[in-house]
């Protein structure tokens, strides 16, 4: 009896390899899709090393994994995140704009950013019920801001206060506003190829520019580890198209190639046949 499996997709599977024409996994595969009664289809992919990336590509346009940003979505209301889900609109935004005009809008976040805490609060105070939110963590980092003197912007001296909701604040406090304004100049320097990593780069600046309002984070192993981790590895990935063709470390011409490549005899059948034709002794 045919067991009856239902899926909510068609099942698309395939074998990738050198020479994969005179494959049995197709007819195999295909059979026992049949025999389930599960709607798919196994093919046979003959692929070279060069073209691997650009085929898997190719089979995979066109199908959006819904399921990945509905745990996202999920993750995100669960922990009550609301500081999660309005940076996510405001990533995918950046996301969609040419790597130019996202480079632009992120570089510019941080002015935008200290402005909106120099002149901000006062006004959202008056409308706004303090209490552990986002727009109360604003209003606080805008008290912080307010509350550094000259020396503390130069990160000359300490304040007496710790401004663990203030990433700006803590970041003139430690690095002075030169200093800081230094770094973000060495963070658009860092270099490398691909949308991926320009797309990712852009993202990581509003991350930081949007982040340092309410939190010292950023500077945490918990955020920059990974963070970094993933910009370095798009900073150092060399893109495929770009890349010279790879020679074969082997020589094409090589002196018994042809007479290599022949099938030899199992060697415990030539054993035997040795042993039955050999004459026997005194003969």
């Amino acid at each position: 009896m045919k067991a009856a499996v239902t899926t909510k997709a068609p099942v698309r599977a395939a074998v990738l390899g050198a020479d994969v024409s005179r494959s049995r996994s197709p007819d195999i595969h295909n059979a026992a899709f049949r025999a389930l009664g599960i709607d798919g289809r196994y093919e046979a992919h003959s692929v070279t090393a060069r073209g691997f990336r650009a085929l898997v590509r190719s089979l995979a346009r066109g199908r959006m994994y819904w399921g990945l940003f509905a745990a996202a979505v999920i993750m995100i209301v669960l922990s009550d995140s609301r500081f999660g889900a309005m940076f996510c609109i405001l990533a995918a935004c950046i996301a969609v704009l040419p790597p130019a005009i996202g480079a632009a809008t992120a570089m510019s976040l941080p002015g935008v950013a200290l402005a909106a805490l120099i002149f901000l609060p006062d006004h959202l105070e008056k409308m706004h019920v303090i209490g552990n939110g986002f727009v109360s963590r604003l209003i606080l980092s805008g008290h912080f801001i307010a509350a550094l003197d000259l020396q503390n912007w130069l990160g000359i001296m300490t304040p007496d206060f710790q401004p663990f909701d203030s990433g700006y604040a803590y970041s003139f406090i430690g690095f002075g506003v030169v200093g800081a304004a230094a770094l973000w100049a060495v963070f658009w320097t860092i270099d490398g190829r691909g949308w991926q990593f320009h797309t990712y780069k852009n993202l990581v600046a509003a991350y930081y520019g949007v982040l340092l309002c309410v939190s010292n984070s950023p500077y945490t192993i918990k955020t920059a580890s990974l963070l970094w981790f993933l910009l370095g590895a798009l900073s150092a990935a060399r893109d495929p198209a770009l890349m010279p063709p790879r020679r074969s470390p082997y020589p094409h011409n090589v002196p018994g190639r042809a007479s290599a490549a022949r099938s030899l005899p199992n060697s415990g059948t030539a054993a035997r046949r040795r042993s039955v034709h050999a004459p026997a002794p005194g003969a």
